[in-house]
């Protein structure tokens, strides 16, 4: 359906397509009034969202469906990725994921390390949103809208420059209807999908959305203007970090989580290159296990943006 309608939206008027995305919008305050939304600290926490990023993944068809049910990646792992949880009571609902980079590099690089080099060439901090997924019954009420928001707010606390993603072509629209966001760089196959896997890259800069965004909508207090959303209202239900280095305080619970991990999807951890597994074990320290041959090859799911 939504296809449908992407493709339905294209005879309009870029300006009347972003209106009548952006008037479609929904936010369900009283349904989202139950949501909060906070960092992923615990083994329990990082396990749920990586079984809600499993169940979404495999209802897209980007992979196959995998007995331990949790989808598992290498930057996930690491303790420069801050994952965000939603949450309605004790159960997860969906997830998204800010890949602060590091000197792994960011998922995107497999598709836009060129983009990327310029980027960090001008001397920009980078960090990638990825990994969004809402399950399925929670969807439509706005909780995309709250996990947006939490990683929006949690890169310009971290003091990132940039963040960017990689969408299909199709959701670009989508995204600069509520966000000043550009494209960087040109239409590409996204490696280690379907042949069919199209993405582009895109960019927001971070210290002045705000700014752009109060040019763009003015200061109405309506949820349905993006300035207003996004840099006035306040949330009840956000957990927000107090302070910036709060990843160097969640080393502890951060390496707890990883090993838990590791434990239930051994075979990304056997599939790491020395240069990864290098670089996790300097940084988490014996959170990982011992080198095992993998029991089969492990498929490297990009961090798709959209959910």
């Amino acid at each position: 359906m939504r296809h449908l309608v992407r493709q339905c939206l294209r005879w309009f008027p870029q300006e009347m397509q972003e209106r009548l995305i952006r008037s479609s919008a929904r936010i369900d305050s009283a349904s989202l009034a139950c949501v909060s939304v906070k960092v992923a600290e615990s083994p329990a926490e990082l396990e749920a969202a990586a079984r809600v990023l499993h169940e979404g993944y495999v209802h897209r068809g980007l992979i196959t469906p995998r007995p331990e049910g949790v989808q598992v990646t290498p930057h996930l792992l690491l303790p420069s990725t801050v994952v965000l949880v939603a949450k309605v009571a004790d159960e997860v609902v969906g997830t998204v994921s800010l890949h602060v980079d590091s000197s792994l590099g960011l998922p995107l690089d497999k598709t836009f390390a060129d983009v990327m080099g310029e980027l960090r060439a001008q001397g920009r901090r980078l960090a990638e949103v990825g990994a969004l997924c809402i399950t399925r019954r929670h969807r439509n009420v706005g909780v995309v809208y709250l996990l947006n928001k939490m990683v929006y707010r949690t890169a310009a606390l971290l003091g990132v420059d940039d963040m960017v993603m990689t969408v299909h072509p199709d959701a670009e629209v989508m995204y600069r209807s509520f966000l000043p966001i550009e494209r960087v760089g040109e239409r590409r196959k996204y490696q280690g999908l379907s042949e069919k896997a199209l993405a582009i890259c895109m960019r927001l800069r971070v210290k002045d959305a705000p700014r752009e965004l109060l040019q763009r909508f003015g200061s109405r207090p309506s949820n349905a203007n993006p300035y207003y959303f996004y840099c006035v209202r306040e949330e009840p239900g956000f957990q927000f970090p107090a302070e910036p280095d709060f990843l160097e305080r969640f080393q502890g619970p951060r390496a707890r989580a990883v090993a838990h991990l590791a434990r239930l999807r051994p075979d990304v951890i056997a599939a790491l290159s020395p240069e990864e597994r290098a670089h996790l074990g300097s940084v988490l320290p014996f959170a990982l296990p011992h080198p095992m041959p993998p029991s089969r090859p492990s498929r490297s799911v990009p961090a798709l943006a959209y959910s």
